[in-house]
């Protein structure tokens, strides 16, 4: 619930505080850039410190980013805080995952498709409640309101179970030798192409729903509301489907050009219903994509050293989402938003083709578990 606001809200007050498209892909970009260089370090602190310290000091640095947003318009100020707000989600991000997925041993697809369902369920509720909260207040009250909502969460992560790894003479080499065989490095290229298309997602959908179609602060908390219980709600459906299906590559690329023609109809709509038909439509593609990502993440290293690989598949989703967001928000103020929202799309479906001619030529085989 509390990172809710980030790639939808965040955006759309930086516009009104004056500061450019061009920039504000920029800031994105530092994000995910800063996420790039902590990744790996994080999952492996994950693994070998604390799960739950590493949860709560990443909570810790993220806890004032909405509030901090509200105190400056320099751009070098709005950088540094996007920064340290990066180093500590990236941190709580990468333990909380890799606990669950050491968590669950049985029926993995069904279970993330329940864990995906409650996960935004919590994003839908906190998105409507961001969309009153800022017509009705401002961006300020939201930033006071999320800056305290961590401290709730820190008394539930004490309660989290924590795993550490075993020191080992040859703990680093493992992990290279683990992240270099074919099957992980094909999903990594898959998910490379898919990613880019979560910068745009900060940057041209939200803005495009705001500036293009001019929908309110209100309407646009129960529109990002609804797409994410959508969401939530296809994960789940996606979760029983990918765990009984016997070709989850398959159905892995079913989800990108779902997602993809989403992204295309979306950039073509016109008003509120035919935005939200188009989302809907690229939402569906994404569950199935969410629920697939997880189920091949838990299986492709050992339980030890899943924080390793949930930092190296990190690593890649960031360098994605650096170039998506940098690149979109140059397109959105030389081009257009529609047209970024398009490139987007592309790239989409160019990861389904690379997932599926890799496998169809045999040179990797499926990184999708059976079991």
């Amino acid at each position: 619930m509390w990172a809710a606001p980030f790639g939808s809200f965040v955006a759309i007050y930086l516009a009104g505080a004056g500061v450019s498209d061009q920039d504000i892909g920029f800031l994105f970009g530092a994000a995910s850039l800063t996420a790039l260089i902590t990744a790996l370090p994080s999952g492996v602190i994950s693994d070998k410190l604390s799960t739950r310290r590493a949860m709560m000091i990443g909570l810790l640095l993220a806890a004032p980013f909405y509030f901090a947003l509200t105190l400056t318009n320099s751009l070098l100020l709005l950088v540094l805080i996007f920064v340290v707000d990066s180093l500590g989600a990236n941190l709580y991000g990468i333990a909380s995952d890799s606990a669950m997925y050491r968590s669950i041993a049985k029926s993995k697809a069904a279970s993330f498709g329940i864990l995906h369902l409650v996960i935004n369920l919590g994003n839908a509720v906190a998105l409507l409640a961001c969309g009153y909260i800022i017509s009705l207040a401002g961006f300020s009250a939201l930033g006071i309101i999320f800056m305290l909502f961590p401290l709730g969460i820190m008394f539930l992560v004490r309660r989290v179970p924590t795993v550490q790894a075993k020191f080992e003479k040859h703990t680093l080499s493992e992990y290279l030798r683990e992240f270099s065989r074919r099957e992980f490095l094909l999903f990594a290229v898959a998910i490379f192409l898919l990613s880019y298309h979560w910068g745009t997602e900060k940057t041209s959908f939200p803005l495009y729903a705001s500036n293009i179609l001019h929908i309110s602060n209100e309407s646009l908390g129960w529109y990002f509301s609804a797409n994410l219980l959508f969401y939530g709600v296809a994960g789940f459906l996606a979760g029983r489907l990918v765990n009984v299906s016997k070709r989850r590559e398959s159905l892995f690329a079913i989800g990108l050009l779902l997602s993809a023609a989403g992204s295309i109809f979306y950039a073509g709509s016109y008003d509120f219903t035919s935005s939200l038909l188009s989302r809907l439509l690229h939402d569906s593609g994404d569950a199935i994509l969410g629920v697939s990502m997880m189920l091949v993440i838990s299986g492709l290293v050992p339980k030890e050293r899943l924080g390793g690989a949930v930092g190296a598949m990190t690593i890649v989703y960031v360098i994605a989402g650096f170039t998506g967001a940098v690149a979109s928000g140059y397109i959105n103020q030389h081009i257009g938003y529609s047209e970024a929202i398009l490139v987007s799309a592309a790239l989409t479906i160019a990861s389904a083709a690379v997932l599926w001619l890799t496998l169809k030529l045999k040179i990797s085989g499926s990184p999708f578990p059976t079991g």
